[in-house]
């Protein structure tokens, strides 16, 4: 949560107490990264494993959250006053800020030493993963 709170303070460019004020849908939207943060903690305590899918899936979670919270922040763009209206927002600033390099990798590299944090502090010691079952032998 606190990777989370880092991404949303640099993407509203630290004014995002105004932002939750003016805009309530923008508090639905924190409070839904927070929840879904907590699953996805959950999720990769449970896999006991930093591998590319788990990376990927947290970078998903840290790029969609400073996307969303970039609203209005960017470009000289107004900040989006409906529900819709900011989901719309967020893909189109998804597209807009992935064809720069830095804010994609940056935002890997996080997501990458989040996994690792979490795998480190809270990861089961000699837990793995159960093998895949196979009918091989089966004729």
């Amino acid at each position: 949560m606190i990777i989370l709170t880092l991404v949303v303070l640099i993407a509203s460019q630290g004014e995002v107490i105004d932002d939750l004020k003016l805009y309530p849908h923008d508090s639905i939207f924190l409070l839904m990264y927070f929840v879904l943060g907590c699953f996805l903690v959950r999720k990769l305590i449970d896999i006991n494993d930093n591998n590319i899918l788990t990376t990927f899936a947290s970078f998903i979670y840290f790029y969609s959250a400073f996307a969303s919270f970039t609203d209005g922040h960017a470009a000289g763009w107004g900040h989006s006053t409906q529900f819709f209206e900011k989901i719309f927002m967020t893909g189109t600033y998804m597209l807009v800020s992935s064809v720069t390099v830095y804010i994609p990798l940056v935002l890997f590299c996080v997501a990458f030493f989040h996994n690792l944090a979490i795998l480190k502090f809270f990861g089961v010691k000699g837990k793995t993963r159960a093998p895949i079952e196979t009918n091989d032998h089966i004729s």
